[in-house]
C-alpha cells in the first residue's frame, strides 16, 4: 500500500496499476480508496478469494487465475518423471484465463 500511494501522488493521471498478485493489487485498492481518487483501475493474477471478492466488490477491474492446483499437479507429475530417470520439458506452460463475474461468484470462497 505505501508503494502504490507514492505511485499515485507522483503520478495524479495514473490511470491503472496491474499487480503481480492479490495481496500486491489490494495495496493498491486500499491506496486508491485511501487517496479519494476514482477511475484508476486495478488488474491482479490469482484468482484467490480475496481477489474474487475484490472483483465482485469493484475494487478490482480483472482478475486472472493462474490454477494453482493444475500448477501443483503438474509439478508433482514431473517431478515423478525426473525420479523415474525419465526427462522433461524445459518449459512447460499451462492455461491461465481470464475470471469473469459468473465464475467469481460461483467460486468466490476457493482458489482456482
Amino acid at each position: 500500500m505505501p508503494l502504490a500511494e507514492d505511485i499515485i501522488q507522483a503520478n495524479p493521471d495514473l490511470d491503472a496499476f496491474f499487480a503481480i498478485n492479490d495481496p500486491s493489487a489490494m495495496g493498491a485498492a486500499a491506496a486508491i480508496k485511501a487517496s479519494g481518487k476514482s477511475g484508476i483501475q486495478v488488474y491482479s493474477i490469482d484468482a484467490s478469494p480475496e481477489g474474487k471478492a475484490a472483483l465482485l466488490d469493484g475494487s478490482f477491474t480483472a482478475v486472472a487465475a493462474q490454477v494453482p492446483i493444475e500448477i501443483a499437479r503438474t509439478a508433482f507429475a514431473r517431478a515423478e518423471y525426473l525420479l523415474d530417470g525419465r526427462s522433461i520439458e524445459r518449459e512447460i506452460f499451462l492455461p491461465s484465463h481470464l475470471v469473469d463475474i459468473e465464475e467469481a461468484r460461483r467460486t468466490v470462497n476457493e482458489w482456482q
